[in-house]
């Protein structure tokens, strides 16, 4: 299975409130009151920067929803919900979590050329997508990963990279996914060594309180 996880720009501060209101009424039924409410909470807020005693004039915030609130992550997952539309449409498969989006499918040993074909078209739906949406890919932060037994990787070798936003990505060794490392044969060793070392810390410090 190759599975590529997608990192976006500042993606919380890039959600457009028209376009939320719009489909939070066009695509979930959202009307009336709760429409109103959820008006209330986007508009009107303001911004601007400050340094010593000098400030820049304040301006409207037209984008953007907290990242922090207990309204953002859901609010991010309307904005961004065609995404999986999208997804469907190639028949790849795609789990989200905020702004935390992977794209997966499943390979072929003998012939994986068009699976890589249709995952590569749909990243490039999704990349034309977040461009008309303001939103911007950042390929630096994104990951891919091949998974399988090592018999099976083996057999695949010469597959070592996959292509977001015009640019290549290569293959890593693990992955981080919601805060669980997997590595290619999902034997969750990163993980288990993770934890260890994440305890040791903490009982260290405990000892010299």
């Amino acid at each position: 299975m190759l599975l590529v996880s997608l990192d976006l720009s500042a993606a919380f501060d890039m959600v457009d409130h028209a376009t939320l209101l719009k489909r939070l009424s066009r695509s979930f039924g959202v009307s009336g009151v709760v429409h109103s409410w959820i008006k209330s909470y986007l508009f009107g807020g303001t911004q601007s920067v400050r340094m010593g005693s000098y400030s820049s004039t304040v301006t409207p915030c037209s984008v953007g929803v907290p990242q922090g609130s207990v309204l953002g992550p859901l609010l991010f997952s309307v904005y961004t919900s065609p995404l999986t539309t999208i997804a469907q449409s190639h028949r790849v498969f795609q789990q989200q979590y905020a702004d935390d989006t992977q794209l997966y499918v499943a390979l072929s040993p003998l012939d994986y050329c068009n699976e890589l074909i249709t995952l590569q078209s749909c990243l490039s739906s999704l990349h034309v997508w977040f461009c008309e949406n303001g939103m911007a890919l950042n390929p630096s932060k994104s990951d891919a990963i091949l998974f399988g037994t090592s018999q099976r990787l083996k057999t695949m070798s010469g597959l070592t990279s996959v292509k977001v936003a015009d640019s290549v990505i290569q293959f890593s060794d693990s992955i981080k996914i919601l805060g669980a490392t997997l590595d290619a044969n999902l034997n969750m060793g990163p993980y288990t060594k993770a934890i260890v070392s994440t305890t040791y810390v903490l009982s260290d410090k405990s000892a010299h309180l």
